[in-house]
């Protein structure tokens, strides 16, 4: 699998997808699937997909999601500096944390994409503190 934080592709913002769009190639004999898979999701999935793919309960990875299931809920979250991005098969958003403004939008994204966005930062930083 890729990283992102490299200056590629071309100058994009730091909060731009693309920026963070990684792509990930699964290998080996445990697969129980072939083929290009387009399904939508982060980093943080890889856990429950790879577990899932060897029969394994995923069951302490709550912010995972098993990318071969076209089942689940296709988005992926990332956050940068004072921001939050969301992508879903319907377009693109990213938000400023500081202005509390839509920095980029591309699609159709709708208040609800956007809550979802705000959701998953506000939550997941609660789990961060928590722990």
């Amino acid at each position: 699998m890729a990283d992102h934080g490299h200056p590629l592709p071309g100058h994009d913002p730091n909060d731009r997808p693309s920026k963070f769009h990684i792509p990930l190639i699964f290998t080996g004999g445990a697969l129980k699937t072939h083929g290009v898979v387009t399904n939508i999701g982060s980093q943080t999935d890889i856990a429950t997909t790879v577990l899932d793919q060897l029969g394994i309960s995923p069951g302490t990875f709550k912010w995972s999601k098993d990318l071969l299931d076209s089942s689940a809920r296709q988005f992926a979250f990332y956050n940068f500096n004072n921001g939050f991005g969301f992508v879903t098969s319907s377009g693109a958003v990213t938000m400023d944390n500081v202005s509390k403004k839509v920095i980029y939008q591309t699609g159709h994204m709708d208040s609800g994409a956007i809550n979802s966005g705000k959701a998953y930062m506000q939550l997941s930083y609660q789990d961060f503190l928590n722990r």
